[in-house]
């Protein structure tokens, strides 16, 4: 006598359990790159406009009779445009003949503060 036995299509729970938990912890690691990568774009476009003050400051230098006397951010933005729509937050620190300091705050969950002086681009606050 014969048995036949119906074969089974589909998956098992467990199967399809063991299929979403390696979905979700793909997706969280996925998710967590994305936030860095963002971070870092984010830390990128402070130092880029961080950078782009300390040239707009060396023109502003070179059209004021060589100094920085009352350098601000309206004089950053006329010299470069684009330093007045960015969504970074630019401060004047200080102006005076001979030198500038200027705050640039990042954005994201951890921003990242950069000053720009007449020497060039830091991360460490020059202030005593």
């Amino acid at each position: 006598m014969k048995i036949f036995r119906r074969k089974k299509k589909g998956f098992t729970l467990i199967e399809l359990m063991i299929v979403i938990a390696i979905i979700a912890v793909l997706a969280a690691i996925l998710i967590v790159q994305w936030v860095g990568a963002r971070q870092a774009a984010y830390d990128s476009e402070a130092l880029t406009v961080a950078r782009n003050c300390v040239l707009a400051a060396q023109v502003y230098y070179a059209q004021n009779k060589l100094s920085y006397l009352n350098l601000d951010k309206t004089d950053l933005a006329n010299i470069e445009p684009s330093l007045g729509t960015t969504p970074v937050s630019i401060t004047v620190n200080s102006a005076t003949a001979n030198g500038f300091e200027i705050r640039v705050d990042g954005q994201g969950s951890t921003p990242k503060t950069y000053w720009a002086t007449e020497a060039g681009v830091t991360d460490v606050d020059p202030s005593p």
